[in-house]
């Protein structure tokens, strides 16, 4: 844990002890001094890496890598139909993960039941989101993409295994829970000696998603319905490529509207 958070968690405390009615005087409390000041000179304020977005073009790679893979068909069917899942329906981890590989809750946990059919895809219940902190719950729609990175056709052939309602979607073969952790270390493994190796984790896949929907030429207003975000706080997910910024410098000189008008001394 890196010391802001740290910094962070004790001021919670200090004002749970005030509405309770306790001492929150922290002063009085030299070790605590001295173990912060311990703790932020042996570790600092730690940075953690820049997890990178997954893209179209790491999504092909996983496919193509996930075939060779060494999981049965199954778990080759369910990781396809989770990668896709999460890209193209924005998720963040907790949306489409479960918190530990034996157990889960039914009241936030994306289950088999929370899957339904529509017209050319699918409907997902999403229960709980860091967007929804009043748990209303959100719908989101699913659409056949017409490619061989699709969705609608990742779900269709991982579905029939799906035989319990009551069970969280993404569930592989030996009945283990697909978390956060499980999806981190199987995109290493599947990118690992590869061009796109790097840190990702399973939210690169909302991140991913952001990036390629403004690439894309997306409206901004999209793009926040599409990722269920209130504010413009998506825009700090949003990958730009060089190549993107690159063409913007010949944009500014070459648009008919930034043409310089005649000069007169």
């Amino acid at each position: 844990m890196s010391f802001s958070s740290i910094k962070t968690y004790l001021a919670a405390i200090r004002y749970k002890n005030i509405t309770l009615g306790f001492s929150a005087d922290f002063q009085d409390m030299p070790l605590l001094h001295l173990l912060l000041k311990g703790i932020k000179r042996s570790k600092g304020d730690l940075v953690r890496p820049l997890r990178l977005p997954i893209t179209l073009p790491i999504i092909k790679h996983l496919k193509e890598a996930l075939r060779s893979s060494k999981y049965n068909e199954q778990d080759k069917l369910m990781l396809w139909a989770a990668f896709t899942t999460a890209f193209f329906g924005f998720l963040s981890s907790s949306e489409f993960c479960s918190q530990s590989s034996a157990t889960f809750d039914q009241q936030s946990t994306l289950l088999v039941s929370d899957i339904s059919h529509a017209p050319n895809g699918f409907l997902i219940r999403i229960k709980v989101s860091k967007t929804d902190p009043f748990r209303r719950g959100h719908s989101i729609r699913l659409a056949a993409s017409g490619t061989s990175i699709c969705p609608v056709r990742a779900l269709k052939n991982y579905m029939p295994y799906c035989n319990q309602p009551s069970l969280p979607l993404f569930t592989f073969a030996n009945k283990i829970y697909l978390t956060r952790c499980s999806i981190s270390n199987i995109l290493e493994e599947l990118l690992s000696g590869s061009p796109f190796e790097g840190h990702y984790t399973s939210h690169s896949f909302r991140i991913g998603a952001a990036s390629t929907a403004a690439a894309a030429g997306v409206p901004d207003w999209l793009i926040k319905v599409l990722g269920r975000w209130s504010s413009d706080c998506y825009q700090r997910y949003i990958r730009t490529p060089a190549n993107v910024i690159d063409k913007v410098f010949r944009q500014l000189v070459t648009s008919p509207n930034t043409q310089p008008h005649s000069w007169v001394p």
